[in-house]
């Protein structure tokens, strides 16, 4: 059962029952009710989004992915490859920090940190 409500509440300063502006859906999807606000003040417009909200709903439940998904977001896949490339980049083999080099003077024969010299 599908229902596309405004829902009431008490003004605290009158003391009188109001209907909200916004409009909301509610029905229920594999046993779970879903209750969501449309977000928006028309009713057409609120039966159209309960109207997709169910359908993601149901495409996600047969594995089909979301065609709205977000742009921002990126996919583990793409992050792990981004992360490794930089990785390789930063770890290479015998590089160091600057700051993390001992002072070792060439000349010197007390350099216990050979590996951290950069010479």
């Amino acid at each position: 059962m599908t229902s596309v409500f405004r829902p009431t509440y008490k003004d605290k300063a009158v003391g009188e029952t109001r209907e909200s502006a916004i409009w909301w859906y509610e029905f229920t999807f594999i046993g779970n009710r879903i209750r969501e606000s449309a977000k928006t003040a028309r009713k057409t417009i609120a039966i159209n989004k309960e109207k997709k909200r169910r359908l993601a709903l149901e495409s996600s439940s047969h594995g089909v992915p979301s065609v709205d998904a977000p742009k921002g977001l990126k996919s583990v896949a793409d992050l792990i490859t981004s992360y490794l490339h930089a990785y390789e980049l930063d770890h290479r083999i015998g590089s160091s920090p600057s700051s993390l080099r001992r002072p070792c003077w060439p000349t010197s024969s007390a350099c216990w940190a050979r590996r951290y010299c950069p010479i």
